[in-house]
């Protein structure tokens, strides 16, 4: 994620580019008319909201218009170069747990930069991840599992299917679970259940990816996954 701010004298629009390629998709926050000059403005010149970060913070460097208003950029967060996105199993449980979150689908990197923001005034006195618990519809088992504290062993939870990590995790109910297996019962070609679950709404395919493939390390305080 790219993070650049820009500032005029009575409001900060947030310009936030998500992706994993050489352009990134950039989306805007802040006030309606402030933002909405501001796309018209990079729109008309780069035809698309799709471009390399390095090249919309130059073109928001030197457009006049743009300097009229706002002045010059600041990068706030993130790198101006394209970056490797894949993740290598040692080194996911280095990660904050906000990435981790990102990765898993649970929230997305625009989700993440609005959380961080509010976060900051309470940072004092809590943990992100008591904040999150507070704050998001997120499971606290899920929380937890993420910082290497879940009540599972190794054992338990690598031996545990996908339905019954979901269940585990407080991210779908027993209903849910039996629904889709018994759709894919039904099947010939037997779905796969993560495929299934996705089609009733019940998770994301984010979700599904990861909690198929995550594991718990020896050491039973830490997990892994790689992409």
């Amino acid at each position: 994620m790219v993070h650049i701010e820009l500032s005029s004298e009575t409001a900060r629009v947030d310009v936030i580019g998500n992706g994993s390629g050489q352009d990134l998709r950039f989306s805007f926050l802040g006030p309606t008319p402030e933002v909405a000059f501001l796309q018209e403005v990079i729109e008309e010149h780069f035809k698309t909201l799709d471009i390399q970060a390095r090249e919309l913070f130059a073109f928001l460097e030197v457009d006049p218009w743009l300097q009229s208003v706002f002045g010059k950029p600041t990068l706030a967060s993130g790198s101006l170069d394209p970056v490797d996105q894949t993740v290598k199993a040692d080194d996911f449980n280095r990660l904050a747990l906000g990435r981790k979150l990102v990765i898993a689908g649970l929230i997305n990197e625009q989700e993440l930069s609005h959380l961080l923001n509010e976060f900051d005034a309470f940072s004092g006195s809590q943990r992100f991840g008591e904040f999150l618990k507070l704050k998001m519809h997120i499971p606290h088992q899920v929380i937890d599992f993420m910082l290497g504290l879940s009540n599972d062993d190794l054992s338990r939870f690598n031996a545990k299917r996908l339905g019954e990590r979901l269940i585990a995790m407080g991210l779908i109910n027993q209903q849910s679970l039996e629904q889709a297996l018994q759709q894919q019962a039904e099947q010939p070609d037997r779905q796969r259940l993560g495929d299934i679950l996705v089609e009733l709404g019940a998770i994301t395919p984010e979700l599904a990816e990861f909690f198929s493939r995550v594991t718990i390390n020896d050491d039973g305080a830490s997990v892994s996954y790689s992409t």
